[in-house]
């Protein structure tokens, strides 16, 4: 039908409109959704800016007011486009920009989500010749259900000379409307997908019988969808027959899905695309078969890359010649697949690290260096945390170290090895880029003479001096042989010399900076130690703390033994030298202590509620604050006040900066949402399938992996080797009574830190977890615990001096993959990664091997469709075999290779769909693994980590803070 301007709708389309109470319902057994190749609308969900008045890739050919973007709905994003259409003799409508390369005798589906708050909407496709003149157009009305968003779609085949082709979101002549519309989609579609339509004579619009000359037929005997299917009844050995769709315009290098439901009586059928040239010549069929289950509606799924010189292509449903065969197949969609950024799942407002100063007036300033991606500097009153100045630091994920130099210019060392540069007053922060090349962290600063500063760094274990004009200078090499942490760095103006605290293996290196000799003056006793964290130089004395006894050794300077020792020191170490007595001020658990440095005393002043993070002296000359008062920034996002005269204390709250956090782990939970849990500094989103919903929580730490199984997550939790239960059934109460998410025990105790490894399995009411060790130490542990009793059996050295990272389960057996690295600052002493067996019923390893020789890490393991296990060791694809306890195939797949690696713990993911292929992410890619045939198909390119798949198979992968959905 012809649409006119001013009115799009024939009177008779009114009237019947009108009589049947202007729409029929869009019910449940409706299709409502297209499903096709997409073509380029612009600002499809209405999110782009507004010009003026005017809507990016829209404009208003009916009416001249009444279109508006609102946020008062919204289906994706935040916007939507409002039609209000208060006329009963005038029409409004929004029309898309026109999209060319539309082709004559295809099928066109328009979709919308719509708002409908009063009245009726319609959702119109419009094909137009090459100048622009209207051709045809269809359209599909909607008017409930109210108040809800609902799917509309319509679909149409474009005319001859049709080139071009819109989309209309419409209010009619005769009726009003509130009505909001969101996410719109044009696409290329199958006609009759679920053969609706029924057949003309022999002519079954959309499709054509090209194998037989019988047997095809639409029928009311089965239906998926509405009320008819199409039947193939082959009822020879020696021939075979097919019905095929119409041919759609596709380009070479497109991945094509199709997807149908299938209802098999008997024999054998297949789901085909086919993929065709410029002369009509078939270059490549993809196949998909079905002969079982029998007699129930079953998906079948195939997809396919279109080969070089691929112009158009078809969907042929088809019986083989050497079999019989029964079928009838219904819902036939085509797909490409479309890859959604999802957005940032988690932010944090964490403040990491603090440093005080002064502008070029006196002014005093609270510096805070917050975790995030990108990491921020704030700025703020030192007296009354107004906030000043908000940066980020590109590239950085953690500040883990802050230095006012002597001239008043603040530095941040960060977890990208990055130096920046702060200069109070200025309008942005310089990125002095990476201070030492191959180091990816800067660990704590510290202040030296005449404008520099000190660093030290990760993994290399180095140290740098920083000189205004002249820039860094490296200290040679590692600090300590063997040693990749200079975790911690003080510095001695007397006698110009550097302590600095090395890990893993802990020591405590003097450096004279006047000779360049070093010198471990760490004590004996304390050799044992991880680390020596939070270093500070305090008139004569080294302050130290061990970790992981978290006990803070007092050194004196001149004899280098060890005066006091005090335990529990939250705090990023302790004070300067208080400028009235000779103390330092430091926090554990919330409570403020100061120790005297003569009498070797330790006092606890006051319960503050959190540790401190960063402070210094000032005077305030406030009521209650003569002289000098002790100020500093807690963790808890407060400035705390303590007079050294008088006892008085107060906190005041700053605003920490909010920022986007990496994803560490996800997973699909028990109730169908995808779960993201951060890096560093935790917390958790969600986002909805369903509903497009997301949900930000805070309240949980760094998850290296999520399991699940009933109504329940698993997180393990790093550091310390937590694990901890969520009932996703019951509301989010972190710390709460009863806790949700509560721990359920903790692997520190045998030197466990990063649990990688986790499997829960319902049916045994069990929970397995694989782990990596403690810093500077081999050997991870395999943990069972029983989700019953709350009994833990723990295996140190499973596998000796390798980590456990991923497990899999089948039947009463679980399979273990292993890394030769085990934690961070040891090398390992292993070659090669080891696949091993659990039994289940004794509670032991029963077998082990190496499945790929020579290859380090198995990073993931599957229970693949062939009832084998299914791992993935470097690039290398492997299958074993657990009844023959062999491996049955093995090839190189992905361009991976772990040389020169410092350590792998995580890399490959594999994910089992329900179209039937295994999806794997790896190396920053993608893959589709036909199980079949092992061939290997690149779907992501670049970017892409984890995986998870959700109820629909859609698939779900990271980059960076981050989540992406790829619906196939």
């Amino acid at each position: 039908m012809i649409v006119r301007k001013h009115h799009p709708i024939v009177p008779w389309i009114v009237i019947l409109l009108l009589l049947v109470c202007t729409v029929i319902p869009l019910g449940p057994s409706m299709r409502v959704e297209a499903d096709g190749i997409p073509l380029a609308l612009l600002n499809p969900s209405f999110e782009d800016a507004l010009t003026g008045s005017t809507i990016p890739g829209w404009f208003q050919p009916f009416g001249t007011t009444g279109i508006s973007v609102s946020t008062a709905q919204s289906y994706n994003g935040s916007k939507s486009l409002l039609l209000s259409d208060t006329s009963t003799t005038a029409s409004i409508g929004a029309e898309s920009v026109k999209i060319s390369g539309i082709v004559p005798g295809e099928s066109y589906a328009a979709s919308v989500k719509a708002y409908v708050t009063s009245g009726s909407g319609a959702v119109y496709v419009r094909f137009f010749d090459s100048a622009g003149t209207l051709l045809t157009s269809e359209a599909k009305w909607v008017s409930s259900p109210a108040n809800q968003w609902t799917p509309v779609s319509v679909t149409a085949v474009a005319p001859a000379n049709a080139a071009q082709a819109s989309v209309l979101l419409y209010s009619s002549l005769s009726g009003t409307t509130t009505t909001y519309f969101d996410t719109v989609t044009l696409e290329r579609s199958l006609r009759n997908p679920g053969f609706e339509e029924g057949a003309v004579g022999t002519v079954i619009p959309g499709w054509m019988q090209t194998f037989g000359s019988s047997g095809v037929s639409v029928t009311t005997e089965q239906a998926d969808e509405g009320t008819k299917s199409l039947k193939l009844v082959d009822g020879s050995t020696t021939g075979s027959i097919g019905a095929e769709s119409d041919k759609l315009t596709v380009s070479a290098g497109q991945y094509i899905g199709v997807t149908a439901k299938a209802y098999v009586t008997s024999g054998t059928v297949s789901l085909n695309i086919r993929f065709w040239d410029a002369g009509n010549t078939l270059l490549q069929t993809a196949t998909q078969s079905l002969s079982s289950p029998q007699s129930q509606w079953t998906p079948m799924s195939v997809s396919a890359t279109a080969p070089a010189g691929t112009v158009k292509m078809s969907v042929l449903l088809y019986s083989s010649v050497a079999s019989t065969a029964t079928a009838y197949f219904d819902d036939i969609t085509l797909s490409v697949p479309a890859v959604t950024n999802l957005g940032v799942q988690i932010t944090n407002a964490s403040a990491s690290y603090a440093a005080f100063g002064q502008d070029s007036s006196g002014n005093d300033l609270l510096y805070i260096g917050s975790s995030g991606n990108p990491s921020k500097l704030a700025v703020y009153n030192a007296k009354t945390g107004a906030t000043l100045q908000s940066f980020d630091l590109p590239g950085a994920t953690a500040v883990w170290g802050m230095a006012v130099a002597t001239d008043g210019t603040l530095y941040l060392g960060t977890a990208s090895g990055k130096l920046f540069q702060y200069v109070p007053g200025a309008a942005s922060v310089t990125d002095l880029g990476v201070a030492i090349s191959g180091e990816t962290t800067i660990w704590e600063l510290t202040t030296g003479t005449s404008g520099k500063i000190y660093g030290g760094t990760y993994p290399g274990g180095k140290a740098f001096k920083y000189e205004p004009g002249v820039g860094v200078t490296a200290f040679g090499g590692q600090i300590e042989p063997g040693e990749q942490y200079v975790r911690s760095i003080a510095y001695d103006e007397s006698a110009h010399q550097l302590y600095m605290g090395i890990g893993s293996h802990a020591h405590l290196i003097r450096y004279d900076n006047n000779t360049g000799a070093m010198t471990n003056i760490l004590p004996a006793a304390y050799s044992t130690e991880e680390f020596a964290y939070y270093t500070n130089y305090v008139n004569g004395k080294i302050f130290a703390k061990m970790s992981p006894t978290n006990v803070t050794l007092v050194i004196d300077k001149a004899t280098l033994q060890v005066e006091s020792t005090l335990t529990g020191i939250g705090s990023i170490g302790v004070s300067k030298l208080s400028p009235v007595a000779d103390k330092v001020y430091y926090t554990k658990n919330g409570n403020l202590y100061s120790y005297d440095l003569t009498g070797k005393t330790e006092t606890q002043l006051a319960n503050v509620g959190a540790n401190v993070i960063g402070s210094t002296f000032l005077t305030l000359n406030e009521t209650g604050y003569p002289g000098y008062s002790y100020v500093a920034a807690l963790k808890s996002g407060h400035i705390l006040k303590y007079n050294l005269s008088t006892g008085t204390w107060a906190k005041t709250a700053f605003a920490v900066p909010e920022s986007p956090t990496s994803i560490q782990s996800i997973k699909r939970g028990p109730d169908g949402k995808i779960y993201s849990v951060g890096y560093l500094v935790g917390g958790m989103g969600t986002y909805d399938p369903a509903t497009g919903v997301q949900t930000k929580y805070k309240g949980v730490g760094q998850a290296e992996n999520i399991a699940e199984a009933g109504n329940s997550l698993y997180f393990g939790i790093y550091p310390g080797a937590i694990i901890q239960k969520y009932d996703v059934t019951q509301a989010w109460t972190p710390g709460g009574n009863p806790a949700n998410p509560k721990t359920l025990f903790n692997l520190g105790a045998w030197e466990q830190d990063r649990p990688f490894g986790m499997l829960a399995v319902a049916s045994m009411n069990k929970l397995f977890v694989g782990t990596v060790p403690d810093y500077g130490k081999l050997g991870g542990a395999f943990a069972v615990y029983d989700l019953n009793t709350a009994s833990l059996n723990v295996t140190r050295n499973v596998i000796t001096d390798q980590s456990v990272v991923a497990l899999a389960n089948k039947n009463n057996e679980v399979f273990g993959g292993t890394s030769v690295w085990g934690g961070l600052g040891i090398s390992p002493t292993a070659t090669e990664a080891k696949l091993f067996v659990w039994d289940t019923t004794t509670n032991q390893k029963v077998f082990e091997t190496v499945p790929v020789a020579g290859k380090r890490a198995i990073t993931s393991l599957l229970l693949g469709p062939d009832g084998n296990i299914w791992g993935v060791a470097e690039g290398t694809l492997f299958v074993f075999n657990p009844a023959t306890r062999t491996v049955v195939y093995s090839a190189d797949k992905f361009p991976v290779s772990y040389s020169g690696s410092g350590h792998v713990w995580r890399d490959a993911k594999m994910e089992l769909n329900p179209d039937g292929y295994v999806y794997v992410t790896i190396g920053g890619k993608m893959y589709r693994i036909d199980p079949a045939t092992k061939n290997t198909e690149t779907l992501i390119a670049s970017g892409a980590s984890l995986l998870a798949t959700d109820n629909d198979g859609d698939l779900y992968y990271v980059s960076g803070v981050n989540l992406f959905k790829y619906d196939k």
